[in-house]
């Protein structure tokens, strides 16, 4: 089965490796190049396909009708998206024998959208997993082709998640595209009556002492690695936590919320390196008095 491969980041780079290791050809690999703000110690797909000699195009977006046609050349079996950060047109979806197939970081019809993780523990979810399904119209709205599931613990943070999330993509991929391949796959049509949709997340990251220790501890585990980080203001300045605990820890920041302390371990000020609390505090001494309260206020 000869699969092109549009993907992203850490998630991508395994998925391409299940791919290979099922003995697929991989014509393509459509992807981005290593971003700016890439998080360390996550790879980049660009990077992973080019070491292994597979042709790779990083174009803005899946829109451009040279790709169209260089895919429609390339008569592949199937084309799979594993975060891929654009639509893929229909254009191009209709061009495998295969179809068309997504790797989704959820449950689905649960979070449909983009980083679903993050939002599986703002909610609270006991429960994620991956989803494959089939790519229409509406965003993560196809038919599934298997789900692969795992539990989430009470203080999980999001790089235990996502790391969980990698290993059942590649499981998922295993038991399922050799069903796609020959033919035995019964993929079975989503309950839209109970369709969630992931929603942006810039206004959940900022966090400020006035919330409750469980809402704090829940944002800084949400945004960790590999994502942005929970955005907390320091007077007129903001800084990025990202590794704390309820209550009060040695060698931390201690911040009285709500209705109760907690400690900041990690942090760093937008745009500076990662430091634990006691190399930020050796820079920013005032970080106790105004570590999670804005300019202004009392």
């Amino acid at each position: 089965m000869r699969v092109v491969l549009f993907g992203n980041r850490e998630m991508g780079c395994a998925c391409l490796e299940e791919i290979l290791a099922l003995r697929c050809g991989v014509p393509l690999v459509v992807t981005y190049p290593r971003a700016a703000d890439e998080a360390p110690g996550f790879r980049c797909l660009a990077e992973v396909a080019a070491d292994r000699g597979l042709p790779v195009v990083t174009p803005p977006d899946a829109a451009g009708r040279d790709l169209r046609r260089r895919i429609d050349a390339i008569a592949p079996d199937l084309v799979l998206s594993v975060y891929y950060g654009h639509r893929i047109p229909r254009a191009i979806r209709s061009i495998p024998r295969l179809g068309a197939l997504n790797v989704h970081g959820s449950l689905l019809p649960r979070w449909r959208g983009r980083a679903p993780i993050p939002w599986v523990i703002l909610a609270g979810d006991a429960e994620a997993g991956v989803t494959l399904h089939e790519m229409v119209h509406a965003m993560d709205a196809g038919d599934v082709y298997g789900t692969e599931r795992f539990p989430v613990g009470p203080r999980d943070t999001a790089t235990e998640v996502y790391g969980r999330t990698v290993v059942a993509a590649r499981t998922l991929l295993r038991r399922a595209l050799p069903r796609v391949e020959d033919g035995t796959a019964r993929p079975e049509p989503q309950d839209h009556a109970r369709a969630t949709v992931a929603p942006p997340l810039a206004p959940e990251r900022e966090i400020d002492r006035s919330a409750t220790v469980e809402r704090f501890d829940r944002v800084v585990r949400a945004f960790a690695r590999p994502y942005p980080g929970a955005r907390v203001p320091l007077g007129d300045r903001f800084a990025v936590v990202r590794a704390g605990e309820p209550g009060r820890r040695a060698g931390g920041i201690v911040l009285p919320l709500r209705d109760g302390p907690y400690t900041v371990l990690r942090l760093h000020l937008e745009g500076a390196d990662e430091d634990d609390a006691g190399a930020f505090l050796a820079g920013h001494p005032e970080a106790p008095r105004v570590l999670g309260v804005r300019a202004g206020a009392p």
